[in-house]
């Protein structure tokens, strides 16, 4: 009679649940990961968004006029307006970038939820010391960024 070896229904049990088990710990870790990473996301495309912003407000086209446009972004809760001259939410221009679930914008202390920056110099339009931030937040996780922005349009902090 041959030796035969095989596996006992309880040791292929136990053997799938430790797999299982392994892969529910790795899987939670790995979607911590993604919002993680959609909260830098968000906040790396946010800032480059407005500084593109003040740097048509410093080098815009004047068309022979002179005089160029002031710049700037219309902050709401899920989505942000860029915007030329004075904002209007039907101008045609406007490009409007939707923030993606889990995203959202908060604490907007700029003045009208909008920051704008100035023909020729990109400083910011009506500067206020205590209105000069604005934060994104993860829902899921709740992780924030506060982004500080100084009188020059420069975000000077990100906490």
């Amino acid at each position: 009679m041959k030796n035969q070896t095989a596996f006992t229904f309880i040791e292929v049990v136990v053997a799938m649940g430790v797999v299982s088990i392994l892969f529910g710990i790795a899987s939670t870790d790995l979607f911590h990961i993604h919002y993680r990473t959609n909260l830098t996301n968000s906040v790396t495309t946010t800032i480059a968004d407005i500084r593109q912003q003040q740097l048509q407000a410093m080098t815009g086209s004047t068309n022979g006029a002179g005089v160029g446009d002031n710049y700037g972004a219309y902050l709401t809760q899920h989505e942000y307006t860029l915007f030329k001259g004075t904002y209007s939410p039907t101008d045609p221009e406007n490009r409007t970038v939707t923030l993606e679930y889990p995203i959202e914008l908060r604490s907007i202390s700029f003045p009208s939820s909008m920051i704008v920056f100035a023909s020729g110099s990109g400083a910011i339009v009506d500067f206020s010391i205590s209105q000069h931030s604005f934060g994104l937040i993860n829902l899921v996780n709740g992780e924030q960024k506060t982004i500080d922005f100084n009188s020059s349009g420069i975000p000077v902090s990100v906490l």
